[in-house]
């Protein structure tokens, strides 16, 4: 759905540091993007002992991209 010549032409333009919609989609932390081991530690906490009282709750791993 999204790597099509229209979403190209956004995605270059945001590149170039124009404004556009896809300019505006970014992580409210400094990263590109999660690396696997970001999810195998988020995972590795929610089975520990510490973990052990959490219960019905999301757990968005995410950047911070669903805040903005």
């Amino acid at each position: 759905m999204t790597q099509n010549p229209v979403m190209a032409a956004l995605h270059a333009q945001a590149a170039d540091g124009d404004k556009n919609t896809i300019s505006q989609m970014q992580n409210a932390l400094p990263i590109d993007i999660l690396q696997a081991e970001d999810i195998a530690n988020a995972v590795a906490w929610l089975v520990s002992d510490e973990a052990a009282y959490l219960t019905g709750v999301q757990l968005p791993l995410d950047a911070g991209f669903t805040i903005r």
